[in-house]
């Protein structure tokens, strides 16, 4: 996440998934997380971050598996950084 308003596109998870949250702050279908909030998602889970308004979003992100983009595109792209 960056920039307020920028996002991660929708996916689900083929694993685990654990996000801190290190500064401004995020939102998805599951709640919204600021500076030192940790969310874990799991591949039931259909979500799209999205960076709150305010300071820049940094979080740290760790999965066990691949994201699943809903998106063909936008998989395709995910693909290239390694998602």
């Amino acid at each position: 996440l960056s920039k307020p308003g920028c996002g991660v596109g929708w996916h689900t998870h083929h694993g685990e998934e654990l996000t801190l949250c290190l500064a401004g702050g995020y939102t998805d279908e599951t709640g919204q997380y600021a500076r030192g909030d940790l969310q874990s998602a799991s591949p039931e889970i259909l979500h799209r971050p999205v960076a709150d308004e305010g300071e820049d979003c940094i979080v740290l992100a760790v999965s066990d598996a691949r994201l699943k983009f809903s998106s063909f595109t936008v998989a395709l792209i995910g693909r290239w950084f390694g998602f």
